[in-house]
């Protein structure tokens, strides 16, 4: 019974801690604080650079738009016309030729003496 109410207590304990905890705010302007302390001291390169440049939206929309606009143009102006024509026979003419060429010399039927 000591065990249980000892664990009780510390539950209640627990509980009523939480009581006088506060929301933790961060100090103003911390953000930039953060982001002057990183940037002090490295210069922008030429990858920081072409990077800030790619990843505005209008430079992202306006690649989009162009390979969109490649594709249709691709598939609109293919002027392949000609259809696939499919084999309906499994044998080439070689084969055919050369198996009608070995059953009739071995026709056991119609043998000329």
């Amino acid at each position: 019974m000591e065990i249980n109410k000892n664990i009780g207590e510390k539950v209640e304990r627990a509980l009523h801690s939480m009581d006088v905890h506060q929301r933790a705010t961060p100090a103003p302007y911390l953000a930039t604080r953060i982001n002057a302390a990183l940037s002090a001291g490295k210069q922008p390169g030429l990858w920081d650079k072409f990077y800030a440049i790619i990843t505005r939206p209008a430079v992202a929309m306006a690649c989009i738009a162009i390979v969109l606009l490649l594709n249709i143009m691709i598939i609109t102006f293919n002027d392949n016309t000609e259809a696939v024509r499919f084999q309906t026979d499994s044998r080439s003419d070689w084969q055919s030729y050369s198996i009608s060429a070995t059953s009739a010399s071995y026709d056991v039927e119609n043998i000329e003496p």
